[in-house]
């Protein structure tokens, strides 16, 4: 008995508090830690309380359990028991929450990813146990950085974008400068559970190709060496799970993309296009598909360092 009790409290003070537990990028998450590390408890910061019920339904019970707050607020927004448990029980820490929106204005995009993350660091400051906190950041935070991209801190010398990649490169800052036992992962452009291609949150590679399908786009325009990096959500899912299993140091910096496995320019939309033709209510558009050069002055996207 005296073991067992031993074994659950180490489980306990080994728990996994995760952010954004139940956005595009956490949702297969939870779970996997469970699976893979049976004692493992994992608690999970829930905004949108409810939520909570359909999302809870997919997992084992008990084993993952809410904690109502709110990453933008001071404290994280909990109560005074949650703060006890979360300090008595958390080793190790996965931030995932983020706004994603390209187009927020900067204010907007720092409330939640510089903001929301500052907010969690001071928290887990508060927690003795811990020995992990993984940051899932963007590998665009490269911004307008062409070329081999390191996996270290790239700077903000070449600019960005939009608000998105600032914010994520200023909120790896602030990890960076603390003192907690930080790890970076640096997925690229998500689209798609991996074994049903269930689309749970649309970005821009779906809003392309919806206006293909529609057949409103008589072009993309690209450049022919310019490779489409995308992932699935189920690689980014299976990367934190290794990430917590001890597979890479800390202080290291992981970019998560396809990298020589990358689509060649028109290999999504002509892979798509042959599908959507195997459908019998579509039909194809009279429209012409090709490559031009690119006429608008964008980044291409980052490689993984080989």
């Amino acid at each position: 008995m005296g073991s067992a009790r031993a074994g659950q409290q180490a489980g306990r003070r080994n728990a996994v508090f995760v952010t954004g537990a139940t956005g595009f990028l956490g949702s297969p998450t939870p779970h996997r830690p469970l699976a893979h590390n049976p004692p493992a408890r994992v608690y999970a910061l829930i905004r949108h309380v409810d939520r909570w019920p359909a999302f809870a339904a997919r997992l084992p019970p008990g084993r993952v359990i809410p904690i109502a707050g709110d990453l933008r607020e001071p404290g994280l927004g909990l109560d005074a028991a949650d703060r006890l448990t979360l300090a008595r029980d958390v080793g190790r820490v996965v931030h995932l929450a983020a706004d994603i929106i390209f187009s927020r204005a900067l204010a907007e995009s720092r409330a939640t990813n510089v903001g929301g993350t500052q907010h969690l660091l001071d928290a887990a400051r508060g927690w003795p146990a811990l020995t992990q906190f993984i940051h899932v950041s963007s590998a665009f935070v490269a911004g307008r950085r062409m070329g081999r991209i390191a996996e270290r801190a790239n700077g903000p010398e070449a600019g960005w974008v939009n608000p998105y990649e600032q914010s994520k490169s200023e909120a790896e800052c602030l990890v960076r400068v603390s003192s907690l036992p930080w790890l970076f992962l640096r997925p690229t452009t998500v689209v798609c559970d991996d074994v049903t291609g269930a689309i749970t949150q649309i970005n821009a590679v779906h809003v392309a190709l919806r206006m293909m399908y529609a057949g409103v786009v008589p072009l993309l325009p690209g450049d022919r060496d310019t490779l489409l990096d995308v992932v699935p959500v189920d690689y980014i899912a299976e990367a934190v799970v290794r990430a917590l299993a001890g597979a890479a140091p800390t202080g290291s910096t992981l970019h998560l993309c396809a990298g020589r496995g990358a689509a060649p320019p028109g290999g999504l939309p002509e892979w798509t296009w042959g599908a959507w033709a195997a459908s019998r209510p579509w039909r194809p558009p009279m429209l012409t598909w090709y490559h031009s050069e690119p006429f608008l002055s964008t980044p291409r996207m980052p490689m993984c360092p080989t």
